[in-house]
């Protein structure tokens, strides 16, 4: 939005006001109007986040992205140590083209790829390189949609590739975030360091310090499957679980009457904790809620937990308005509004009658709700949503927290020099077990959809109302329109719907190699026809023939539904199509370009289907 936007808001939150301030005429009148002011300023902060979004907006510029080198200049802001080569994200300041036309780098975020070691580099080193800018997109040769959005929202839009060698440091800055770096490379090597097996050393990293790098792939999928993904994000539940072994630490305190300093301590440990593993913006509101705790047990107030959410938004927000637009962040807030709003009104049970009963019912009702709220946005985002994410959840967030103590306690000891192999054996295996019980709730319980951003904005509405309805004023009209907003949702979702089945396949938009990616219940797998030879196989109930070289003897009379042709077919097109009768042909990059064109003019005179692999990028077969 023009910031011409959120000067109107302000206005307009300036006149409200000035109006209440004028209806205010006595106490009585002031008293009854003091809701109204949550009005004016709640449009005035929406004005100021347009206006500050507007003049700190991510850099998106009109640069050469076809593959034309430029100068950057920019500040590392945070590195990723990956086997296939680190991942930079930087800063930029300048940019200038070949044709040594500057442009103002300032707000733009790229992510840069090294190709060799990039040991030399730290946080808050400015450098100076050359390469070539490219735009992220999803990956065409895969059905895994929603890096694109989910890049763009944290206000990255372009990539590059940069050979280690050629990169200059202009100067070093150790910056805040250089030290929480180092401490937590220092985690990571007392991890790295332990007897256990490489998956759970990768396992622990993930979800102690939120270094999803580390992760193996096949893992990941598995608990996106199973719907537990948000496990490996840091978010408010590893902070509550890291602050309730805090205070379990700081136990002692109590034995002295000085629970007060027990609460405060474990506070600023967990703005430590926060501060090492890398100041995500879930963390951060969850930290500024636990002060707010805090600050009322140590002056003995009343707490409210969804006014301690909304300061720690409106402070977030404040700092970094792009922030709003962070995935994690988004459905941290969702989740835990809906939590306070909701769950309370679905536990059935007393806490006092029976105390089991409810615990059950308390964690039932909360996987619940946090699901039901947020599910749109994971289907908006990554465009998928998975059925048996409750039983998974029930599972796996019990178990959760008493894996995590055992194994920073085995952690700590092992850095001493003390080495349990029952405990090493016990998160191992628990690992191993965790992998088999979600693969198999998983697999095949994905529902890939897509969503429209007018669902989201139905949906949140419709949440609005109802938890306006259920906590602030039992008005029946406003149920009505939030159960209304809900339904247009729904049917918005339905109306759009597009699902990748089982068996639905990519011919890869490949130069090398000829292949296709088909989508199975719980990962992709890759298939790669043998080159200059002449193939068939069947993905489903659709017959695929890839033909790359020269045939002698024609077949008659064999039917397929997807001709695939390669660079070394060397015959005659038509009478090989007037014999295998295809339902449509796919002509791969590796065909001369005189060649497809001849091609395509052929098969479009006989009336049949063509896809260029080289003008059209990758082919999807047909989904519902």
């Amino acid at each position: 939005m023009s910031w011409i936007y959120g000067f109107g808001l302000l206005l307009l939150a300036a006149l409200l006001y000035i109006i209440l301030l004028k209806r205010s005429t006595n106490a009585i009148k002031t008293y009854r109007l003091r809701n109204y002011h949550q009005i004016w300023f709640f449009i005035a902060f929406c004005g100021l986040g347009i206006m500050s979004s507007y003049f700190r907006a991510p850099g998106y510029l009109e640069l050469p992205v076809d593959g034309t080198e430029c100068i950057i200049t920019g500040k590392v802001s945070e590195i990723k140590e990956q086997t296939s080569g680190d991942v930079l994200i930087l800063d930029v300041s300048d940019i200038y083209s070949e044709k040594s036309t500057w442009y103002n780098g300032n707000n733009m975020i790229i992510k840069a790829n090294l190709r060799g070691s990039g040991g030399q580099l730290e946080v808050g080193d400015e450098i100076r390189f050359k390469a070539a800018l490219r735009l992220i997109e999803d990956n065409p040769n895969s059905f895994t949609r929603g890096y694109k959005s989910m890049m763009n929202a944290k206000g990255i839009y372009y990539h590059a590739s940069i050979n280690a060698g050629n990169i200059k440091i202009i100067r070093n800055r150790h910056t805040l975030k250089y030290y929480s770096n180092r401490i937590r490379n220092s985690i990571e090597r007392c991890i790295e360091n332990t007897t256990l097996s490489k998956s759970t050393q990768n396992f622990l990293i993930t979800l102690l310090l939120g270094d999803r790098s580390y992760l193996d792939p096949e893992l990941k999928a598995t608990f996106a499957d199973a719907g537990v993904s948000h496990v490996l994000a840091l978010s408010g539940m590893h902070i509550a679980i890291i602050g309730g072994i805090f205070l379990m630490l700081l136990f002692p305190f109590n034995f002295y009457g000085r629970y007060k300093w027990r609460y405060a301590i474990a506070t600023l440990l967990l703005w430590f904790y926060t501060f090492i593993s890398g100041m995500a913006p879930s963390t951060i509101r969850a930290c500024i809620m636990i002060t707010f705790m805090t600050i009322s047990l140590l002056s003995e107030r009343k707490n409210y937990a969804i006014n301690a959410l909304s300061a720690s938004v409106i402070i977030v927000l404040l700092v970094s308005p792009q922030t709003l637009f962070d995935v994690g962040f988004q459905l941290s807030v969702v989740c835990v509004a809906s939590l306070i709003l909701f769950t309370g009104h679905l536990n059935l049970f007393s806490h006092r009658s029976h105390p089991r009963l409810y615990r059950f019912m308390e964690t039932l009702s909360a996987t619940f709700v946090a699901t039901f709220a947020s599910w749109i946005l994971t289907c908006y985002y990554f465009h998928s949503f998975p059925l048996s994410f409750l039983p998974a959840n029930m599972i796996l967030l019990p178990i959760l927290p008493i894996y995590l103590v055992i194994a920073i306690i085995y952690i700590a000891l092992s850095s001493l020099g003390i080495d349990f192999a029952a405990v090493r054996c016990l998160l191992d295996r628990a690992l191993e077990y965790f992998s088999k019980i979600l693969d198999g709730l998983g697999g095949g319980n994905t529902l890939e959809i897509t969503v429209s951003y007018e669902a989201v904005i139905f949906w949140i509405c419709g949440l609005v109302a109802i938890a306006s309805f259920l906590n602030v004023v039992r008005w029946k009209p406003i149920l009505v329109c939030g159960l209304l907003s809900l339904c247009l949702s729904i049917f918005d979702v339905w109306q759009n719907k597009q699902v990748v089945q089982t068996g639905s396949f990519i011919v890869c938009n490949t130069y090398n190699t000829i292949s296709l990616t088909v989508k199975q219940p719980v990962k992709e797998k890759r298939i790669e026809f043998e080159r200059y030879s002449n193939s068939g196989l069947k993905v489903g109930d659709k017959h695929i023939i890839c033909i790359d070289a020269a045939i002698e003897r024609v077949p008659d009379n064999i039917n397929c539904d997807y001709l695939i042709i390669g660079g070394g077919f060397k015959g005659d097109l038509e009478e090989l199509v007037r014999a295998i009768k295809p339902r449509q042909i796919i002509i791969h990059k590796s065909v001369r370009r005189k060649r497809e064109a001849e091609y395509i003019r052929l098969l479009e005179s006989i009336g049949i289907k063509v896809h260029s692999l080289r003008n059209n990028s990758s082919f999807t077969s047909e989904v519902v």
